[in-house]
């Protein structure tokens, strides 16, 4: 891996780390959680965690919102 893709992957976690700080004071129920979960899930992945693929697939499947299922979708498709 080269330096930049390092750095790159490291803003990815930056991000992340963020998403989930936010994600704990943010309550379950509010309509925005289940897409900063996503987010978190998505940069984790762009970070160079290759597990989060299936996790964000998985993810997806448990949406029963199908306007949130379809945000999810595409941002997966963009990957």
């Amino acid at each position: 891996m080269n330096k930049k893709t390092s750095e790159v992957e490291e803003c990815y976690e930056n991000v992340a780390e963020l998403l989930a700080k936010e994600l704990k004071k943010t309550p379950e129920n509010d309509p925005d959680y289940v897409l900063g979960e996503f987010a978190y899930l998505l940069m984790m992945y762009k970070a160079g965690h290759s597990e989060y693929k299936s996790k964000m697939e998985l993810f997806i499947k448990s949406q029963n919102n199908e306007t949130i299922k379809a945000q999810m979708q595409a941002g997966y498709d963009s990957i």
